[in-house]
């Protein structure tokens, strides 16, 4: 007569799933949803980068409002919550910090913000650079016409000329981080339309195609 071979222990997971599975259809979900591994960092950042990209489009979309206000309205004073746009950039641009970390890890130094800002648009970053230098401007006016570097105190509010000079900072701020949500959200699609003058896929950064040495286009990107 044969012997059968005694049965060793349920497997844990197995026998905890069977034990949950009889108790209830939630009680198998729970386990699901226990064992499921968490989203990597990258798949994080693809789920977060729209909301970011809002928000940074709101925050600019107010601070140039407070810039035009500031530099062509009637008004001296402004509302002190209106400095709550300088706390804001924190909130969009620190997770830039992070999308540009991402986009250009394969690449040098010096073609991180070639890398970072890859996905967008040529006329975007034309934009974002000309802005970049109207900040620049505007914050050289700001010095140069408050008196002994220090804005006057105004009772009730901000002065309408410090609201000029640091909203000047926020829209960039604000711009650069939607730029590089932005450009995280259509890398992928722009390193494969990347393409020299002959059809040779080329890298993202480059100007002259490694295959052949053609001439790479701004065509040949967005």
């Amino acid at each position: 007569m044969l012997a059968l071979p005694a049965r060793g222990p349920v497997p844990a997971a197995r026998g905890q799933a069977l034990a949950l599975s009889a108790d209830g259809p939630w009680r198998a979900e729970r386990l699901r949803i226990i064992l499921t591994p968490p989203l990597s960092e990258s798949a994080m950042l693809k789920k977060m980068a729209p909301l970011f990209m809002l928000l940074a489009a709101l925050g600019f979309a107010v601070s140039a409002a407070a810039h035009l206000a500031a530099a062509f309205g009637p008004w001296e004073t402004f509302p002190f919550y209106v400095m709550g746009l300088h706390a804001g950039i924190f909130i969009v641009f620190l997770p830039s910090v992070l999308i540009v970390n991402s986009l250009a890890k394969d690449y040098k130094q010096r073609e991180l913000w070639n890398a970072a800002l890859r996905g967008c648009p040529d006329w975007m970053r034309k934009a974002l650079y000309g802005l970049f230098a109207y900040a620049l401007v505007n914050f050289v006016y700001f010095l140069s016409v408050v008196p002994k570097g220090r804005p006057e105190r105004v009772a009730g509010g901000v002065p309408a000329m410090v609201v000029r000079g640091f909203s000047g900072h926020w829209m960039i701020f604000y711009a650069l981080s939607f730029a590089t949500f932005y450009s995280y959200l259509h890398a992928e699609e722009a390193d494969g339309l990347r393409r020299c003058a002959n059809g040779h896929r080329v890298s993202a950064v480059a100007r002259f195609c490694e295959t052949c040495g053609a001439p790479v286009g701004a065509s040949s990107g967005h």
